[in-house]
């Protein structure tokens, strides 16, 4: 478990983002965060193998990356995880990120860009902030250069928002 950035157990493992690239698959952690603030992705170096293998081997994952991501909870900046991962045409990723623990009456989550996606410490850039909304899903959208951002709205009726990326 601390080799994969787990030190403190299980207990509050939340994994949400997932990816799939070149045959391997990324998984984004919600939560916990590391003992920096770092929001964690694993990696699966071949999906492929673990299911023709017919079982999996817990030694093949790997803490890949860990990446800086802030949201808003109550009004207040609080540490975020990763609700999706999306890797763009252009090797690129995309995070959507949403407040790591707990809840609050009024959450604002936002999507980064990761412009060199390997291992190590991400460098994120803010696209885009949304006051009061939690991005939970991201798309390539059917319109080239744009995807998609599915809102999570709790028991109100979700929403989603198509944009450009010029990446």
């Amino acid at each position: 478990r601390a080799r994969l950035g787990l030190e403190a157990g299980t207990r509050d493992l939340e994994i949400e983002g997932l990816a799939i690239v070149a045959g391997a698959v990324y998984f984004g952690l919600k939560a916990p965060l590391d003992s920096a603030g770092n929001a964690m992705i694993w990696r699966l170096p071949d999906v492929r193998g673990a299911f023709d293998a017919g079982r999996f081997d817990p030694e093949r994952l790997e803490l890949w990356a860990r990446v800086p991501l802030r949201a808003q909870a109550g009004g207040v900046g609080v540490g975020a995880g990763i609700a999706d991962l999306l890797f763009l045409p252009d090797g690129t990723l995309l995070i959507a990120a949403t407040p790591a623990a707990g809840s609050a009456p009024s959450e604002s989550g936002c999507i980064v860009h990761v412009a060199e996606p390997r291992p190590g410490l991400l460098v994120p850039r803010v696209v885009r902030t949304f006051a009061g909304l939690r991005p939970e899903g991201l798309s390539i959208a059917p319109a080239p250069g744009r995807f998609l951002v599915v809102f999570d709205a709790g028991d109100a009726e979700p929403s989603w928002i198509e944009l450009p990326w010029s990446g």
